[in-house]
């Protein structure tokens, strides 16, 4: 299996963001079948050059140098049924948009807008406080915008503007 850095900056990527920490035992599991993934992966029958990671071991990503060869639908619904497998296999979930993780000075921290509202609030975070980027969509933005800090993510208009359920 690739590596994501042998990959180029223009690999678009699928990243997912799992509702809990995962255990050693588990992303030794989940690397296994992404290889065993990967290596089967097609699209229209031509294979896949892609690489998979475990990002601060809550964040599954796929990566895929479109240059050899672009993902068509078919291939696509491929790697979604794959992470859906990953949900049912490990009890996560995976696809939930509006969930937010933090770098706090405790780790990793797993809440929702509402919950970092409450953080600010409480001095636990600062507006500098590193969020993640989980719009991106090539591994150029992976490799120099996924770790922002928490006044730059999509949601902290709304906590500044008072409105966390927005």
């Amino acid at each position: 299996m690739n590596q994501l850095i042998e990959l180029p900056d223009n690999a678009r990527v699928w990243l997912y963001a799992a509702n809990r920490l995962l255990t050693k035992a588990e992303q030794e599991q989940i690397m296994n079948e992404a290889a065993a993934f990967i290596t089967g992966w097609t699209s229209h029958e031509h294979k896949m050059d892609a690489a998979f990671d475990i990002l601060h071991n809550v964040f599954p990503v796929l990566a895929l140098n479109e240059d050899t060869h672009a993902a068509s639908g078919c291939g696509i619904d491929k790697s979604v049924a794959f992470f859906k497998k990953l949900e049912q296999t490990f009890g996560l979930q995976l696809f939930n948009r509006l969930q937010i993780e933090l770098i706090t000075p405790k780790g990793l921290f797993i809440t929702d807008k509402s919950g970092v509202a409450d953080m600010l609030a409480s001095g636990q975070i600062t507006t500098q406080t590193i969020s993640f980027n989980k719009q991106i969509t090539l591994l150029k933005e992976l490799r120099n915008s996924f770790e922002i800090p928490l006044y730059k993510a999509w949601f902290y208009p709304a906590l500044a503007a008072g409105n966390p359920a927005a």
